[in-house]
């Protein structure tokens, strides 16, 4: 579906200082050099009025296809989450997934309610780019949308491609492309859109068109041609917040009850962003990380991991007080950040029983020296 988808320096002795001083008062004064001009401050959106929030309301939450879509087995999943962008102003997240496979987004956009003269619209926005795994920071933040980062998805970052002229209607909204719009999905020349907007159904229909004008696909083609319909959707996916800014999105929980013990192998896939969308380091292009139980990461990584067993994985967001805090030393990742991850636990393996007078195995580097950010230290990561 087309719609849906910043060194202190050691103080002189204070005999040097006030010698120094006395000079330099008998010394001409170089002009003050003109102080930084601040960076202007970017205004708040003004709020939406009454109507386009309801459409927003009810938008906001996860759907799921009432059927499987047409060739495949599994339904579809599609989680709407509002933020606010400083330079989009209100808009929607909206990721979409196969059921049963929430990691891996089929696709990644946004929507924009907004007033043309008294029209009201909906406007879809797509990625200019998703090369070089460019948004999958966002993956799995529709579930804690407080948390969606909204600096690091701006205007130049997206291109329109279709609005839907959006009528209230009843307890719902309903509407349709004003025209047609070109696109060459399908080998079609051009396409038009409609839905309609319940509380708990939403219907979309698009209908693709040849060069002779014929239908090539959608609705009538190769999809109902009533459309598709989507359900609202419970999702299972469950969200963690600790009191002190931790917060782990559980996309998947594990195969069993088993966890972590003291001198075991533990192997695991990560990837790390700043909240720019800055991808500091990845497991994914390499062997998988292992370490032993229990390894010397940040805070937030010891916690998240110390309840995953085989088959986890989460989406963490680490404040810095469970990063890297204040220190300047850490490879790509400026003092003061707030980290995003991807975590995976692919397999644990239980220590070899020891004779007596054994030590306990080798731990892997200071984990939060040799690391990207707690994790894959013997990986070379970004610290």
């Amino acid at each position: 579906m087309k719609w849906l988808t910043c060194t202190l320096l050691p103080l002189l002795a204070a005999s040097a200082a006030i010698a120094q001083n006395n000079q330099a008062q008998n010394q001409p004064q170089p002009a003050a050099e003109p102080a930084a001009a601040a960076e202007p401050a970017i205004p708040a959106p003004d709020p939406l009025d009454d109507e386009a929030q309801r459409l927003v309301d009810i938008l906001a939450g996860s759907w799921r296809t009432a059927e499987p879509i047409s060739g495949e087995e599994d339904h579809l999943v599609v989680h709407l989450a509002p933020f606010i962008s400083p330079t989009l102003g209100h808009v929607i997240y909206v990721e979409s997934a196969r059921e049963g496979d929430p990691w891996t987004a089929t696709r990644q956009s946004l929507f924009k309610v907004y007033r043309f003269g008294d029209q009201l619209r909906l406007r879809t926005l797509d990625f200019r780019t998703m090369e070089n795994r460019k948004w999958e920071h966002l993956i799995g933040l529709w579930a804690a949308p407080e948390l969606i980062p909204g600096e690091s998805v701006n205007a130049d970052d997206v291109i329109a491609t279709m609005d839907i002229n959006v009528e209230a209607t009843g307890g719902g909204f309903s509407g349709e492309t004003p025209c047609p719009y070109p696109t060459r999905e399908y080998d079609a020349v051009e396409m038009s859109s409609s839905l309609q907007v319940g509380r708990d159904r939403i219907v979309t229909k698009d209908t693709f068109y040849g060069a002779d004008g014929d239908v090539v696909a959608g609705a009538g083609a190769t999809s109902a041609a009533s459309g598709i319909e989507w359900r609202r959707h419970e999702s299972d996916i469950e969200v963690r917040r600790d009191s002190d800014g931790l917060v782990q999105i559980i996309l998947s929980k594990a195969e069993d009850d088993a966890t972590p013990v003291e001198g075991a192998n533990v192997y695991v896939h990560y990837s790390g962003w700043l909240e720019s969308g800055q991808m500091f380091d990845s497991s994914r292009a390499r062997p998988a990380y292992r370490f032993v139980w229990p390894g010397m990461f940040i805070e937030g990584w010891n916690r998240a991991l110390t309840d995953m067993g085989t088959g986890a994985r989460r989406k963490l967001i680490i404040p810095p007080a469970l990063g890297y805090g204040d220190r300047e030393d850490i490879r790509q990742i400026p003092a003061n950040s707030t980290l995003i991850f991807d975590v995976e636990l692919l397999k644990m393996e239980l220590p070899e029983p020891q004779e007596a007078g054994e030590g306990n195995p080798d731990q892997p580097g200071a984990g939060a020296d040799n690391t990207g950010a707690g994790g894959g230290g013997g990986n070379d990561g970004g610290g």
